[in-house]
């Protein structure tokens, strides 16, 4: 079985909406900006925004079961969420399933980074102290992203996060491409509080491309 060790946080197939070079490339580039320099530079999208092996866990022996099944579940995933995005400036209206696929990517981007895996692995760490390291990395994993197919009862810290998403009606702003949207490596899906409820009441925007961002 071929095994994929990078694995991106921020979905390769936002990160290429987000070139700006027209042409065709094996390998495609993307800018970076740089805040230490403050400067921007062409950098391969295969070699930003992952982490080896993020999305792996293991069994209480210490070996890693399920492997790329959650990168594999990603890829799929990915696939319908880029033909939604990418045919989002030809039709003003989605069908009730691109809605809900289109729901579920707020989620999962913000659960797939590495900082929340660790804090959803820390927190469950503190509320069950039984648990050992490795299995409150894998419980983070299982219960925060897709192990194989959605099953709401089993990704309960997902479905949380997918119902508050499901309750908001979806926006989506388009621009010419003359002042471009800018993706936050770290931050890709922004938060705007707005009520005494932070989660509940945030307005939040993911820039999918450099000319649509959903909020």
């Amino acid at each position: 079985m071929q095994r994929t060790r990078k694995q991106h946080y921020i979905p390769r197939m936002i990160l290429k909406n987000h070139t700006r070079f027209e042409i065709p490339m094996r390998f495609p580039l993307i800018y970076q900006y740089d805040e230490a320099t403050e400067k921007e530079h062409a950098v391969r999208i295969d070699g930003v925004c992952y982490k080896d092996n993020l999305y792996e866990y293991k069994d209480d022996a210490g070996n890693v079961i399920d492997l790329n099944l959650i990168e594999n579940t990603f890829s799929v995933y990915e696939d319908k969420w880029n033909g939604i995005i990418l045919s989002l400036k030809n039709r003003p209206e989605l069908t009730r399933e691109d809605l809900a696929f289109i729901y579920l990517l707020f989620p999962l981007q913000i659960m797939r980074m590495p900082e929340m895996l660790t804090l959803t692995s820390n927190w469950l760490k503190s509320t069950s102290p039984e648990l050992s390291e490795i299995e409150s990395q894998r419980y983070a994993r299982i219960l925060s992203l897709v192990p194989g197919q959605l099953d709401i009862k089993r990704n309960i810290i997902l479905a949380k996060w997918a119902e508050i998403c499901c309750k908001r009606s979806l926006q989506v702003y388009i621009t010419d491409g003359s002042e471009p949207f800018i993706l936050n490596g770290t931050f890709p899906v922004t938060g705007i509080y707005t009520g005494d409820e932070p989660i509940k009441n945030a307005e939040m925007y993911y820039p999918v491309s450099s000319d649509i961002c959903l909020g």
